[in-house]
């Protein structure tokens, strides 16, 4: 069984998180408005999110 972790009242399995935490995106199709959202939350849980144009 994999490793689960519980966080907020609920559980998630670890190879998810270690997927989510890294620097490097997924490769993603270029949508209509080429435009991108990068959020960031830290280890205290503040979220920063920034919308940037890919033109």
């Amino acid at each position: 069984m994999p490793p689960y972790r519980t966080a907020l009242k609920g559980t998630y399995e670890e190879s998810v998180w270690e997927h989510l935490a890294g620097t490097t995106s997924a490769p993603f199709a270029v949508g209509e408005h080429r435009q991108i959202a990068v959020k960031v939350i830290d280890d205290r849980g503040n979220e920063l999110l920034v919308v940037k144009s890919l033109n």
